[in-house]
């Protein structure tokens, strides 16, 4: 991604910058513009003389709607009244060419066809002085379709791993593993880092990481659409799909790693095995919520999009989650012309992230119980991993599925023998097991009960098992996982 100061030197007129930290992002971002060197060029001072070339650096303004518009130049000193955007622009027209203005919150302000109009009659001029103005907003912050192409997006990232290394170390207090500290504080901004910091030290005497997520946990609600998951299950906790932990607990050490795609059968432990594998390689889970993400405004799902992905990546090496992918993402084909393209460039948005993230950091689990709702795009190689079937247990998963569900539920030899559970899910033996404890009768008596998904939807479930025999590894152990065709047959030379 272009800087702000080649933005700036290639003559655009304005960009809307997406920001947790609108503080640190003008600071850094006005320094890097100040920074620059522009070589100007004027005339002689008499007739005839040579063209007299010096250096300037641009000047650098922001403006809020309670300061009005500042300089900044190492020191902050005010230079206008400007109570809104217009009068903003109107002082901005004046100032000299190389000029960068900061526009703090502007989105509160284009619901007004006069601040939309002023904005769109003072960047037809810029680029011809390499003036620019910045929108500086929380991500996800929509503009109105007449702006939609006078600004560009520029993300401000989160602070590195370095930078929440000064934070802490700035505390001067005591701390349990500076390294653990500042891997739990990824994905937050400076200043909600240091106070998740500060509490666990005035909490605890030093500053612990468990501290530190558990804060961030509480602060990721705040994304649209992300949430810390507490991860308690481990492998043993879920029986069966012995070909698919072993896979997953292979790939995780690799630095290479991207994902997997899990569909089959509702029910199966598909959302169970992710929070398992994040126990088993140590990595914190994060589930994203795709509906959440969708916003009403144009262009509010796309920054959305971008601000999950930028938090997702400023985490650094975790597991994250999507369940039921094909809901959040159904509707691509007609997106056109139901919901003026959105869906469709949500989609874009995210297949191009799943592409161009960094490797070995975040690996992608997502889970599907229908295919014929997942956009194809999502199945070529490349994005993921390996793409797993995940069927109803068959022989021993069977009875090591139901081991840990009547251990869980306090199920013991008064509850009799259960009944033949060929075909049943694992959720369904869950709830065998605890509606034969809260009805205090047997696992065949309680059986009644549970509606099972070979009887509600049978034929659905044999349309997508014959679908995926060739498309899909098999989860399942018990299916044994075919590679390559038949034996070669030999005989030996005469």
């Amino acid at each position: 991604m272009a800087t702000i100061s080649q933005y700036h030197a290639a003559g655009h007129a304005a960009l809307w910058c997406g920001t947790w930290e609108p503080t640190r992002a003008v600071a850094e971002l006005g320094a890097q513009l100040r920074a620059q060197e522009v070589e100007v060029t004027t005339p002689g001072s008499d007739p005839g003389d040579p063209p007299v070339v010096s250096t300037v650096h641009p000047a650098v303004y922001a403006w809020d709607c309670a300061r009005g518009v500042l300089k900044l130049n190492g020191e902050v000193s005010k230079v206008a009244d400007a109570q809104d955007p217009i009068q903003a622009l109107n002082w901005f027209n004046g100032a000299s060419e190389y000029s960068v203005l900061f526009l703090h919150n502007v989105h509160r302000f284009t619901d007004s066809v006069r601040v939309v109009q002023a904005i769109i009659n003072a960047t037809a001029t810029f680029k011809q002085q390499q003036k620019m103005v910045v929108g500086v907003v929380p991500p996800g912050s929509a503009l109105p379709p007449e702006l939609d192409r006078v600004f560009v997006p520029f993300d401000h990232n989160l602070p590195t791993r370095d930078q929440l290394r000064e934070v802490v170390k700035g505390l001067q207090c005591e701390v349990a593993d500076l390294d653990s500290v500042v891997e739990a504080a990824a994905g937050l901004t400076r200043d909600e880092a240091e106070n998740a910091a500060s509490l666990s030290y005035t909490t605890r005497g030093e500053v612990q990481a468990a501290d530190v997520t558990d804060q961030k946990a509480a602060m990721l609600k705040k994304s649209a659409g992300l949430k810390l998951e507490k991860v308690s299950e481990t492998f043993a906790d879920v029986g069966g799909m012995e070909n698919l932990k072993r896979f997953c607990a292979k790939v995780i050490r690799s630095p290479r790693y991207r994902g997997v795609v899990l569909t089959g059968v509702p029910g199966t432990g598909k959302s169970r095995i992710a929070k398992a594998l994040g126990a088993a390689a140590g990595l914190p889970v994060i589930s994203l919520d795709v509906g959440a993400v969708f916003g009403s405004k144009v262009g509010q799902t796309e920054a959305q999009m971008r601000a999950v992905t930028a938090i997702v990546d400023a985490f650094g090496k975790c597991i994250l989650y999507i369940a039921e992918i094909e809901k959040g993402f159904a509707g691509m084909q007609s997106s056109g012309s139901t919901d003026g393209g959105t869906t469709a460039r949500a989609i874009g948005t995210f297949l191009t992230w799943l592409n161009d993230r960094p490797e070995g950091k975040c690996f992608v689990v997502a889970t599907c119980n229908d295919y014929t709702k997942l956009p194809p795009e999502f199945l070529r190689a490349e994005r993921w991993d390996a793409m797993f079937f995940v069927d109803c247990p068959i022989g021993m998963e069977i009875s090591e599925i139901l081991k840990i569900h009547c251990a869980a539920n306090g199920i013991t030899a008064k509850h009799g023998p259960p009944p033949d559970l060929t075909g049943w899910t694992g959720a369904e033996i869950a709830t065998l097991c605890r509606t034969a404890v809260m009805l205090d009768c047997t696992l065949t008596e309680a059986a009644v009960y549970v509606p099972l998904v070979k009887k509600a939807r049978g034929a659905e479930v044999e349309a997508l098992r014959a679908w995926a025999k060739d498309r899909m590894v098999q989860a399942s152990a018990s299916v044994p996982v075919e590679v390559g065709g038949a034996s070669r047959k030999l005989r030996t030379s005469t």
